[in-house]
């Protein structure tokens, strides 16, 4: 199960940034976190607190429950 939960985590967040056109680099700095924890988010590398999920979901302007669902 927690596999699956950071497939989709993972791939909504990339699916938001390409949608609204930023790199990682520009996510980075819109959320304030390392450019190398938002790639290693989307590469399924890390595990990641439910505060920083609310970080990425502000700077990608949508609800946290869109980036889990």
């Amino acid at each position: 199960m927690e596999s699956d939960i950071k497939k989709r985590l993972s791939c909504n967040v990339k699916f938001f940034r390409c949608s609204r056109g930023f790199t990682t680099k520009e996510l980075s700095l819109l959320s304030g976190l390392n450019h190398s924890y938002i790639s290693k988010l989307e590469r399924k590398s890390l595990n990641i607190t439910i505060d920083r999920v609310a970080i990425i979901a502000k700077a990608l302007g949508v609800e946290v429950y869109q980036l889990l669902e």
